[in-house]
């Protein structure tokens, strides 16, 4: 049982490595498969997102996004996920609304995506919107967002595993961070296509 020297865990373990406080989770993970025997990976480069992420894509998965995807929408779609497992990282609906209409605007195609349980934030944001902007709520597995989002030409959120999956399927990300610390759980590569803005107001912590 590997794992890190903190309270909280350190007595349930029968190898604890020390924690390193401001290093990223990829790399404090790496560290942790290294010492239990996992491969090397490599150069570790986060600016380069090395060694990469990876999300395979099943068939049946790529085929479910193709057919997710709105008649006429393929190169102009942008995803938004606005949910997050913690209240504290969301950004208001007003907000999302905002930016939804800025990307009409401009002739893209938007569609939110989100877990069934993330359906009432996104019908708060659909209030204030056209009827033509889809949700996707609880309408795909992990593996059909991905699937999906790798057909979109950015994907825009707050916080959240599912940018992680964007990043890793290869789209550029756009994320707003507050008042977790970007530096230890944000993006894993360039920073000019995973990129990311902070909360006015916030600190990292």
């Amino acid at each position: 049982r590997w794992g890190y020297d903190l309270p909280a865990t350190a007595p349930f373990l029968s190898a604890a490595l020390p924690y390193r406080p401001g290093r990223h989770e990829v790399e404090q993970n790496l560290a942790l498969a290294a010492a239990a025997g996992g491969a090397a990976p490599g150069p570790v480069d986060r600016a380069a997102g090395q060694p990469p992420l990876l999300f395979p894509l099943t068939a049946e998965e790529q085929a479910a996004a193709a057919r997710l995807v709105p008649a006429g929408a393929a190169g102009r779609l942008i995803a938004i996920h606005p949910g997050t497992n913690a209240s504290l990282k969301l950004w208001t609906p007003a907000g999302w609304a905002a930016v939804t209409r800025w990307l009409c605007d401009h002739d893209y195609a938007v569609i939110f995506t989100g877990t069934a349980a993330e359906a009432p934030l996104i019908a708060a944001i659909q209030t204030l919107l056209p009827a033509s902007v889809l949700s996707l709520a609880g309408a795909t597995t992990l593996g059909e967002a991905g699937a999906l989002y790798a057909r979109c030409r950015a994907v825009l959120g707050v916080d959240s595993g599912p940018l992680h999956i964007a990043g890793a399927v290869g789209t550029p990300t756009l994320r707003l961070y507050g008042p977790s610390d970007e530096t230890i759980w944000g993006p894993w590569g360039p920073a000019d296509r995973q990129v990311v803005v902070r909360a006015p107001g916030t600190q990292p912590g």
